[in-house]
């Protein structure tokens, strides 16, 4: 797996996470996670990425705090409280990914969040 791939499942995690226990995430937990998750190094560009995923993590833990965890999926959960901007920091890892290297687990992944961001199919061309 790319490490690009792995750093776009981890903010897919933390995000989860956060909705399933908000009331858990506290400042520590936030600097423990970008700790672990960048733990093996990130590759050059991403922290700006994992920073943005922070925050909108924040965001959900602001919203979902004190609320029930929502029915169903937890990507319709992510979609209520903040809508597209929360995947844009995911795609940008996931193209940048791309840029790097062909691997077709990643191109999966990317279509898919293309898709979610961009509200078009992916084209799947290389810069």
């Amino acid at each position: 797996m790319s490490r690009y791939l792995f750093l776009a499942q981890a903010i897919d995690g933390l995000y989860e996470a956060v909705i399933d226990q908000p009331e858990s995430w506290t400042e520590e937990r936030y600097f423990d996670w970008m700790t672990d998750v960048g733990a093996d190094g990130v590759p050059p560009g991403a922290a700006k990425h994992l920073r943005a995923a922070v925050r909108v993590a924040r965001k959900l833990q602001a919203h979902y705090t004190g609320q029930p965890r929502p029915a169903g999926d937890w990507h319709a959960a992510v979609d209520v409280a903040v809508g597209i901007p929360a995947w844009r920091p995911s795609l940008a890892l996931l193209e940048a990914g791309w840029e790097e290297s062909a691997d077709p687990e990643l191109a999966a992944v990317l279509a898919e969040r293309f898709r979610m961001v961009m509200q078009d199919e992916w084209s799947g061309n290389r810069p």
